[in-house]
């Protein structure tokens, strides 16, 4: 971009320069993200790390889910930030089976039952979760039938954000609040409310960029804004997509405003799972994960809920005020 004046605007050249170079600081993804490869794995770079999903579908992980019966088509089961492969089955109809757990069936069936404890709560956060098409039963489970937030988008990317600033119910174990506890010392969770848990990120042919596991290692709060741009930027864009981050933004500022004033149960460990594609221009987020759902004392609210989506909103703005920058300079300088 900067060899594009000619020498009769060297002055302006100079005073750009100046200005992309702290464009550049701002904005630009470290080529080396911050100079380890703990973080990523780059998929077609080197052969995946252990316990990591392949998406080839050639790995171990991949053979046993596909051997493993259940309902209809697992093409599709790549498209997972988190979670195990063999707990999803991937429909061709769009929808995807979950296997279910007896508290999260118990959450989804609020959704039918117009007469239930919670249920105006339920149509207020109903929007923002995935649609709910009941209960399959085969091979002696239960699976949960919902939308597969990924389904039709071409070349998708993901991201899966666990909320909360403990992932422990009051049925846990002693041992199972303590090794809890040290995790979520040792990530975001505890002090900013939530952790980055898993991402993947297509090319504009559909292959994996990269792929980020959680066994990757413990990301910081100021490492976060790279891997969102990074999201934003999937399919081998060059800049971000400006409207799906104004979309997110939009979406969470939603959801904490029923946090704060309309709902009154913890959402222990669910996730807001971003969805986007570029090459369709197309993203939404959906809120996912309902097993640990617990009521809160009365006139208390889920703060450690509430405190991660508003970081992750002022990362988002952050993230979406630097995009701005930079596509504002890069236009100066082409006009220029």
């Amino acid at each position: 971009v900067f060899f594009f004046f000619s020498s009769r605007r060297r002055h302006t050249r100079s005073a750009s320069v100046s200005w992309a170079r702290r464009c550049v600081q701002e904005t630009g993804i470290n080529a080396e993200y911050m100079g380890t490869q703990k973080y990523l794995s780059i998929m077609g770079c080197g052969a995946a790390k252990k316990g990591a999903t392949d998406p080839a579908g050639k790995g171990k992980e991949a053979k046993e889910s596909k051997e493993e019966k259940g309902p209809e088509d697992k093409k599709d089961a790549p498209n997972l930030a988190g979670g195990h492969a063999d707990s999803f089955k991937f429909n061709k109809d769009g929808t995807l089976c979950k296997a279910g757990k007896k508290a999260e069936i118990a959450f989804y069936e609020e959704f039918k039952d117009p007469a239930g404890k919670y249920h105006s709560e339920i149509e207020i956060l109903k929007p923002f979760c995935p649609v709910y098409h009941g209960i399959v039963e085969e091979g002696g489970k239960k699976w949960i039938k919902m939308q597969n937030a990924t389904a039709g988008l071409a070349n998708v990317s993901f991201m899966d954000i666990k909320m909360g600033d403990k992932s422990y119910g009051p049925d846990a174990t002693p041992e199972k609040i303590k090794s809890q506890e040290e995790k979520a010392k040792k990530t975001t969770s505890l002090e900013y409310g939530f952790r980055l848990t898993g991402m993947t990120v297509k090319d504009d042919k559909g292959a994996n960029s990269f792929k980020l596991l959680k066994q990757y290692g413990e990301l910081t709060f100021q490492q976060i804004p790279e891997f969102v741009e990074k999201l934003l930027k999937c399919n081998g864009k060059d800049k971000i997509n400006v409207k799906a981050c104004e979309y997110y933004i939009a979406k969470m500022k939603e959801i904490l405003e029923i946090m704060e004033h309309k709902w009154s149960r913890f959402l222990i460990a669910t996730s807001i799972f971003f969805v986007i594609s570029n090459t369709d221009d197309k993203f939404d987020l959906k809120l996912i994960d309902f097993a640990h759902v617990h009521p809160c004392p009365p006139g208390e609210r889920d703060n450690g809920f509430i405190k991660g989506v508003k970081h992750l909103i002022t990362i988002f703005e952050g993230v979406l005020k630097k995009g701005i920058q930079l596509s504002f300079f890069l236009t100066f300088t082409l006009d220029n």
